[in-house]
């Protein structure tokens, strides 16, 4: 039998995950320990469910804590024959244990599976998407590509794949208890942070034998809420060094034990300790305000280092700087120390500046722009990474330019030179050049319906205005459970953005409440305006304004039109920020039930990369993707179809049908985002989950029309009851007052 250990402080979600891995295991002979280390969770419910499906035996800790002490009390407790630590952020992909279990003999003493790291849960967990660093932006980036470690290869996979302490690890992997018993094994119940280390070189040196199991993998799962749910490994290094030190000299203790027969581990754990010192420690003593990294932590490192076999500097791919530190670094003082840690630095930025012209640009903005002075009558806009030129901040830009005159120099931020700002006089700069830090750092106003980039600058004396882009219906930010976008620090992210905004617009009271929760602002942050880009829909010229528009986009005069706009999914991203999307509906079959009738305009999320092929539906679909501004296409769009986008709440102001094709419901509400809203009673239109219902809603709109009436007029005045044409003029004067 196998114990299957388990310490939990907190995250119930990320507890369910790992226990339905163990629920979906075909290999049956196992016992499931769960140790509660003083958690607030409540975890009845969960223990309730578990208890007889996976075998859960619960234990609590009561005069210690930590996941050492957690797992100490699991081995004391276990009955199996093997033991297997699974953490409860973590879970198995795919068949497990059985595989490992098939490969024990007398001469095994461990079986380890493959380890990939990710952010996704499980029921989103793409093979593709695993293996995210968090680390991956330290110094280490500037080493050369390292090589892919040969999995079969026992030394190679276990020890010099692990190149940080962190990841010095006893997971995924099957022990026979015996081999913690009879050498007398125990995680250290003082140390909370790098617990591993130690306990993870006994077990090594100690095994009889050590197999590979392919077609296993352990998942190990990255917390992406570090706000309210951080993740041992997440907690800032000046909290966390005391126990690095400790944990360091108990695994060189163990090697140095029998060290003529693991040196080679000891020159490891060494090269373990240089990295850190330059990938780590001489930015914490260039930047940071703590005096530990000056005074007790050096004295820790130079102690260490003086045990330090330099052979390891042929190991790695240091610089000629950095081996210059690390052979004088237990010999020479701090301000030695400081000062070639200084020069390293320096070297590192000078390398920065010529691959990435965008580093410089901030150094300038840091040490030039920034020392200029602001001009109260400048205002910045930019819509939607600037990649066109719509939204709120397109309204209320045309609404100051028609009612402030020559006041304000306007200033349009663009991602390419392809979008075009086509009204009025404005200086346009594209986005990240070394003109838009120089804008950034001058101009009094920042209006953008996104998060401003968390890379640039933003001065104490700048407003800024979000006026965000849509009234959610999918939850957002701090409200989401988990967050499956391509981010692990989305709401790190969030919080550091939201705190610096001025003032957030909102459409309505509904959105009021929620933003407040998603987002962490303030109620005095937010403007109950309505949303300046809905005013179009009340425009006298409006049905000239969609002439215009039909007849350049080629639209017969005796056809309608269906505006079809999905939004993104969450966890099928590739990279930047960018997105994959499957058409979910055949515009073939559309085109031969409705050709004669109407016209479909496609409109694709921003954040979608794939491009549709409309080649041979050209005289039916319209891809409208690339159009700057959805709400001149609102006024052309006989009806919408739509999933889980923010779209209708804004579409809804023209009382026009509104039909939802959620195919994937089930699991983009319980799954990928979760709604602020009951879906099937309080929407405007019908949840429809095939292709048949869809063509169905649309061969009988009418019908549909009349039978959701009353709910779209209750949605209506929930909803849409602050817009009336005006919003730009009320967020101008508010904004803009001095």
């Amino acid at each position: 039998m196998i114990s299957i250990i388990i310490p939990h402080k907190k995250g119930v979600p990320y507890l369910k995950d790992a226990l339905d891995s163990i629920k979906d295991l075909t290999y049956k002979d196992y016992e499931t320990i769960l140790v509660i280390d003083h958690s607030e969770d409540d975890l009845e419910e969960v223990i309730n469910k578990y208890k007889d499906i996976i075998n859960l035996r619960v234990f609590y800790l009561d005069d210690k804590e930590g996941c050492a002490s957690a797992r100490n009390l699991g081995l004391d407790e276990a009955k199996g024959e093997y033991v297997f630590f699974l953490d409860s952020d973590d879970y198995f992909f795919g068949d497990y244990l059985g595989k490992m279990v098939a490969l024990m003999d007398d001469n095994t003493d461990i079986v380890y599976s493959d380890f990939k790291r990710t952010w996704f849960r499980r029921g989103v967990y793409k093979e593709s998407q695993a293996n995210y660093d968090e680390k991956k932006k330290e110094a280490i980036t500037l080493r050369k590509v390292q090589k892919e470690f040969e999995f079969t290869d026992v030394k190679d996979f276990m020890i010099n794949r692990n190149k940080r302490m962190e990841t010095v690890s006893v997971l995924g992997c099957l022990y026979r208890k015996s081999l913690f018993i009879d050498n007398n094994i125990r995680f250290d119940d003082d140390l909370h942070f790098f617990i591993d280390a130690a306990v993870f070189m006994k077990l090594y040196t100690k095994a009889k034998g050590i197999r590979p199991c392919e077609g296993t993998t352990y998942i190990k799962r990255y917390h992406n809420d570090k706000e309210t749910n951080m993740a041992i490994m997440q907690h800032s290094k000046i909290e966390t060094m005391p126990h690095y030190f400790k944990s360091y000299k108990a695994a060189v203790d163990v090697v140095k034990a029998d060290l003529e027969k693991h040196y080679d581990l000891k020159l490891h754990l060494n090269l373990i300790l240089c990295i850190f010192v330059v990938n780590e420690y001489i930015r914490y003593i260039r930047w940071s305000p703590d005096k530990e990294w000056k005074n007790e932590y050096y004295n820790e490192l130079k102690s260490l280092m003086a045990d330090v076999d330099m052979k390891v500097l042929k190991m790695w791919d240091f610089t000629p700087g950095e081996k210059k530190l690390l052979k004088k670094f237990a010999t020479c003082d701090f301000k030695y120390i400081q000062s070639k840690s200084k020069r390293i630095l320096a070297v590192r930025k000078i390398r920065k500046f010529r691959s990435n012209r965008r580093i410089f640009f901030r150094t300038v903005s840091l040490h030039i722009f920034s020392k200029l002075s602001m001009k109260n009558d400048w205002v910045c806009f930019e819509s939607f990474l600037g990649r066109n030129y719509s939204g709120q901040p397109k309204y209320i830009y045309k609404y100051m330019l028609e009612n402030c005159g020559n006041k304000y120099k306007y200033i349009w931020f663009v991602d390419n030179k392809n979008v075009k700002v086509t009204d009025g006089k404005c200086k346009v700069v594209k986005r990240f050049s070394l003109k838009y830090y120089y804008y950034m750092n001058r101009s009094k106003y920042l209006v953008l319906n996104m998060r401003q980039p968390k890379t640039v600058p933003i001065r104490d004396e700048m407003i800024i205005c979000a006026t965000w882009h849509g009234t959610p219906l999918k939850r957002l930010g701090f409200d989401m459970e988990d967050v499956h976008s391509a981010t692990a620090n989305h709401k790190s992210f969030v919080k550091t953005n939201s705190a610096r905004w001025n003032y957030m617009l909102s459409d309505n009271p509904f959105s009021t409440e929620k933003f407040q929760s998603a987002f962490l602002v303030k109620r005095s942050q937010i403007l109950e305006s309505g949303y300046p880009a809905n005013d179009i829909m009340y425009y006298d010229n409006k049905d000239e304004i969609a002439a215009d528009l039909r007849e350049k986009l080629g639209i017969p005069k005796d056809k309608k039109t269906i505006l079809y706009a999905p939004t993104w999914r969450d966890d099928d991203y590739t990279e930047g920020g960018h997105y994959n999307f499957k058409l979910a509906l055949d515009l073939d079959r559309l085109k031969k039930e409705f050709g004669d009738e109407y016209v479909v305009l496609l409109r694709m999320h921003y954040y979608i990369i794939d491009s549709i092929d409309l080649s041979s539906l050209s005289d039916f679909a319209i891809d409208v993707s690339s159009y700057s501004d959805i709400s001149e296409l609102y006024l052309i769009s006989d009806m919408i179809i739509t999933d889980y986008s923010s779209v209708f709440f804004d579409y809804a102001n023209l009382r026009r049908p509104v039909i939802f094709y959620t195919y994937d419901y089930e699991k983009y509400k319980d799954v990928l985002h979760g709604f602020y809203l009951d879906m099937h009673k309080d929407l405007p239109g019908p949840i429809l989950m095939t292709e048949d219902e869809v063509i169905d809603a649309i061969r009988n709109i009418d019908k549909v029309n009349e039978e959701y009436k009353e709910r779209y007029d209750e949605f209506c005045e929930r909803f849409c009851c602050l817009d009336d044409g005006h919003a730009s003029q009320r967020v101008v004067e508010t904004v803009f007052k001095d």
